[in-house]
């Protein structure tokens, strides 16, 4: 029977492990792959899962965990041999290369592995490093604009007013998705060509900022406060700058009080998609003792995709109306029509 010999990165976050999908396949399979010529096990694992997933393994720190064979995916009459390695990374996670998607399964998805990855797994549940199903949210964490506020169609006419009326050119809708959903100094910037200092821009923006003012999702704050009620912790994690943000909410009528973080661009030097932008949010609800297979993240866009599902949390996608943010066809994330929905969806 011919045996084909493959490196497996063994990632576990929270209780859960990753798993990644290739474009054109069903199954999710563990990241690695063969060896090249003159390669060590540690040289190609770390080849393999930088060029599958962007991050840097470190060769050193790697240890073996296990050798697990199984039948091929797709291949009748071959073994696949794979042998394990786990160890820690550095950088940000997401789909690489042929990756079209990763997730974090427990022993409750097993279905929607290959035979070999779903083997691997089930050994490491017994071992106790994987959980058997996941645990009920505790958290959410949310998204601001176009999840909880209505922004993306008024902000866009705002940035156009500035334009017209302190630098005298008018933006393109080109432009305004270029720079949608970066953080909001670096949007600024981009958009009003850097025609001011920084300092200058902002002024400018506020200036105006009264006219076109942010209003409520239909629902959100009702949703926020049946979810609070439900005893799970809330927080904001936004592209907008926190004091920014804070006002904003207040205004239109959030309470405030009942988020346990609201954390803007300003408190990281990380942002969407980059998960790293999770650190400080994820911080604080550690502290309640609360990881992220318990978190759920609540966004609209494919960076809030990319970020949640790269820092461990399951996304929940709020319908977007902009075709780059559309949830893709057969990726996992639930997708609702608006966040007044999300209770029902949590809680039911």
């Amino acid at each position: 029977m011919a045996v084909i010999d493959k490196l497996a990165w063994i990632c576990v976050l929270d209780g859960r492990l990753l798993v990644a999908r290739s474009r054109g396949r069903d199954a999710f399979y563990l990241p690695g792959g063969k060896r090249e010529e003159g390669e060590s096990d540690a040289q190609a694992l770390v080849r393999e899962v930088r060029e599958e997933l962007g991050v840097e393994v470190a060769p050193e720190g790697l240890s073996h965990r296990l050798v697990h064979e199984a039948p091929a995916y797709g291949k009748p009459g071959v073994t696949v041999r794979m042998t394990c390695y786990e160890g820690g990374h550095e950088g940000s996670l997401g789909p690489h290369s042929e990756i079209e998607e990763i997730a974090w399964v427990t022993l409750a998805e097993a279905d929607s592995l290959s035979g070999g990855a779903r083997g691997v797994l089930e050994r490491l549940v017994g071992d106790g490093l994987v959980r058997r199903e996941a645990p009920r949210p505790r958290a959410v964490l949310f998204d601001l604009d176009d999840t909880l506020v209505d922004t993306r169609e008024v902000k866009w006419e705002h940035a156009r007013q500035v334009t017209r009326q302190f630098y005298g050119f008018e933006l393109t809708d080109e432009e305004l998705e270029a720079s949608w959903g970066k953080p909001f100094d670096v949007m600024i910037s981009e958009l009003y060509r850097n025609s001011a200092s920084l300092e200058q821009m902002r002024a400018d923006n506020e200036a105006l900022e009264a006219h076109y003012p942010k209003t409520e999702i239909p629902g959100a704050i009702r949703a926020v406060e049946r979810l609070a009620d439900a005893g799970l912790l809330l927080g904001v994690v936004t592209s907008t700058n926190t004091a920014r943000a804070r006002a904003q909410m207040r205004t239109i009528g959030f309470p405030l009080g009942r988020f346990a973080t609201i954390q803007g661009a300003d408190m990281t030097q990380r942002h969407k998609p980059d998960p790293r932008v999770f650190v400080p949010a994820l911080e604080r609800l550690a502290a309640s003792g609360i990881g992220p297979a318990s978190t759920v993240y609540v966004g609209d866009s494919a960076a809030d995709r990319a970020a949640a599902l790269g820092a461990g949390m399951d996304l929940i996608a709020i319908a977007s109306s902009l075709p780059r943010d559309s949830a893709p066809a057969g990726h996992r994330p639930a997708v609702l029509a608006s966040v007044a929905q999300l209770p029902d969806h949590l809680l039911g």
